[in-house]
């Protein structure tokens, strides 16, 4: 299984995000868009495993620091990856951090790089387009973290959530 830890969105914040996409669309993008039940911030990607049980102790051991408040803030891009950026007094990075920590000493190998938390908007995006205006303000309150898997069904990448951990 492709699996990786997450925030999932609420549903105001997908609708700022399905604007965000509507407005790159009217100026011009083109690319794979990310389908609005797809949205969220990855905090930690697993890859191929099998391991779902040492996941969810990591979780656990992690998810401890009680809920906390996620806004979104600025846009930007990774190359042909335009995202939508959030902020969260560092609560998010905090978490972040101790879950990564706690699936190391699971025996997970993760990445090595900064942690940048963002919400993909569009991969792969094939026709230059002006920045975004300023997204309206929108928060939302983070108070789980979901375990998700990763895979194709029939063509169409799709996020399936494993198990959720209140924080």
């Amino acid at each position: 299984m492709r699996l990786f830890l997450a925030v999932r969105l609420s549903p105001e914040i997908c609708r700022t995000l399905l604007a965000a996409q509507e407005a790159l669309r009217r100026q011009g993008a083109r690319g794979s868009f990310s389908r609005p039940e797809n949205f969220h911030v990855t905090l930690a990607f697993l890859g191929e495993t099998e391991n779902e049980r040492g996941a969810r102790n990591a979780m656990d051991a992690a998810c401890n620091g009680g809920a906390f408040p996620l806004e979104l803030s600025g846009v930007g891009n990774f190359g042909q990856l335009r995202w939508v950026g959030v902020r969260s007094g560092g609560r998010l990075e905090e978490l972040a951090l101790r879950l990564q920590d706690a699936l190391r000493a699971q025996g997970f190998a993760l990445e090595e790089r900064p942690f940048r938390p963002h919400i993909t908007l569009v991969r792969r995006l094939s026709v230059p387009c002006p920045p975004l205006s300023d997204l309206p303000h929108t928060a939302m309150t983070v108070d789980a973290v979901s375990l998700m898997r990763s895979e194709r069904i029939r063509g169409v990448l799709t996020y399936t959530e494993l198990w959720r951990k209140k924080l």
